[in-house]
């Protein structure tokens, strides 16, 4: 295995396995902390409105299904949460595909390609906006995706929604070599 132009990003992990090479990176960023905090207290706010909800011998049903929403919210943030703790991707280039997972916690985005598909791999960058409603202005921040080319031109997300460009660009960078592929 030849080193990467790019030096390997903090958490992740490159090793060669069955003749495979194996690139693993996990998910765990610091804002996963601090949205713990955030996730128990609304999972608390909704145990709470629940409960008060079906105390006693008669449900409320209107106040049980006014929450379901929020219901919904509390376990999208509490999956969320728990997978950016226990998850990683998992990239394997092997002689005859290149697959794309994200254990232990399901997520979607796993994909499997043939190896002998890929004409080019290259990172893209967008410039996204949201709204702030504090400031009442857009806020700009940008995000990156590692894409392939295939042999038809066809373009097609191999994983989305990096932060750090480096990540990307080194992902970018061992597979192209791994596949050896053209810049």
């Amino acid at each position: 295995m030849q080193d990467p132009i790019v030096p390997t990003p903090s958490g992740f992990k490159v090793i060669r396995q069955n003749g495979s090479l194996v690139m693993i990176r996990r998910w765990w960023k610091i804002h996963y902390l601090l949205l713990t905090f955030f996730t128990i207290a609304w999972d608390s706010f909704i145990i709470f409105i629940y409960r008060q909800a079906f105390k006693g011998g008669n449900p409320d049903w209107g106040m049980a299904l006014g929450a379901i929403f929020h219901l919904m919210v509390a376990v999208f943030l509490t999956y969320y949460t728990l997978a950016g703790f226990i998850n990683k991707t998992i990239i394997v280039i092997g002689q005859a595909s290149l697959s794309i997972t994200h254990d232990p916690l399901w997520w979607p985005g796993s994909r499997s390609y043939s190896s002998q598909n890929f004409h080019k791999v290259f990172v893209k960058t967008e410039e996204n906006r949201r709204w702030d409603s504090e400031r009442e202005e857009y806020e700009f921040y940008t995000s990156h995706s590692l894409r392939m080319r295939d042999k038809e031109g066809k373009e097609r997300i191999l994983i989305e929604g990096f932060d750090d460009l480096q990540d990307a660009i080194f992902l970018e960078d061992m597979i192209r070599k791994e596949l050896k592929l053209s810049e």
